[in-house]
C-alpha cells in the first residue's frame, strides 16, 4: 500500500506534463493585443511558478529558457516595433518587460535583435515628445506631442 507521500509525488509527476502545456500557452500569449490575456498570462505564469527557485527545472526561468530561442522571439522581434499596431506594441513591451524581470538574464542587451527593439523603442518616444528630427522619417506621417500631424497642417 502507498503512502500519502507516495501518492502526492506520482499526483505531482502526472501534472507536470500539464504545467509544461499551460508554461508553453502562457508564454505565448504573453504578447497577446488584448490586455485581459497578457493579464492572465502573466498572472497564471506567476501563480504557477512565482515561488520556485531559478534552479528548480519547473521553474518560471527554465520555461522562458525553454521557449526562448522560439516563442519569446516570435513575440518579440519578429516584426519591426514601429510597423505594429498600438496594441501590439504595448503588448511587446509589457511581454519584453515582464520576461527581463522574471529571468534578466534570458536575453543579451548585446544581442542585435534586442538593440534594434531598444533602438525602435527610443525612436517612438523622441516622436511622443515631439523630439524627432531625422530626416530618415521625412516622408511619414509624425504626430507630434500635442497630437496634431505637422505636415497635415502644412498642406491646408
Amino acid at each position: 500500500k502507498r503512502s500519502d507521500a507516495q501518492n502526492d509525488e506520482i499526483h505531482n509527476d502526472m501534472q507536470k506534463p500539464r504545467t509544461n502545456i499551460i508554461a508553453a500557452m502562457m508564454i505565448g500569449e504573453l504578447g497577446s493585443s488584448s490586455v485581459a490575456v497578457r493579464f492572465v498570462a502573466r498572472h497564471t505564469l506567476l501563480l504557477l511558478y512565482g515561488n520556485t527557485k531559478p534552479d528548480d527545472p519547473n521553474s518560471l526561468q527554465q520555461h522562458l529558457s525553454n521557449h526562448a530561442s522560439t516563442t519569446i522571439k516570435r513575440i518579440l522581434f519578429s516584426r519591426s516595433l514601429r510597423n505594429l499596431p498600438l496594441p501590439e506594441q504595448i503588448a511587446s513591451i509589457e511581454a519584453f518587460t515582464f520576461i527581463l524581470n522574471a529571468h534578466p538574464k534570458l536575453l543579451s542587451l548585446s544581442e542585435n535583435p534586442v538593440l534594434v527593439f531598444f533602438s525602435e523603442l527610443l525612436k517612438m518616444m523622441s516622436v511622443a515628445d515631439g523630439e524627432m528630427t531625422s530626416e530618415s522619417i521625412s516622408n511619414a506621417i509624425i504626430i507630434n506631442k500635442d497630437g496634431y500631424s505637422p505636415k497635415a497642417e502644412k498642406h491646408r
